[in-house]
């Protein structure tokens, strides 16, 4: 399980910080795709609560869940900045 989150959270940062600005810089531009967004965080986290007993599996847990650009944070951050900004422009 925590495994499959993990690569799961690194593909998902692969696709939207590393692929789409290489892509860009090739000329080529493709639209950003996240195959499995959420559950990345949710097998991870998963993986997290099953090795409690292991802090290696926490830290590296909590790091990957910060790093996977498809997961829930990341879209209330989003939410929340737009939210901001049109409160800003009226």
């Amino acid at each position: 399980m925590f495994v499959a989150g993990s690569v799961i959270c690194i593909l998902n940062f692969y696709l939207v910080l590393v692929r789409e600005p290489l892509l860009r810089y090739l000329g080529r531009y493709d639209r950003h795709v996240s195959i499995v967004p959420v559950l990345g965080q949710l097998f991870a986290v998963l993986g997290m609560i099953i090795g409690w007993q292991y802090a290696w599996a926490l830290w590296v847990g909590a790091a990957l869940i910060l790093l996977d650009m498809g997961g829930i944070h990341v879209a209330l951050t989003v939410l929340a900045w737009h939210w901001v900004r049109q409160r800003q422009r009226e």
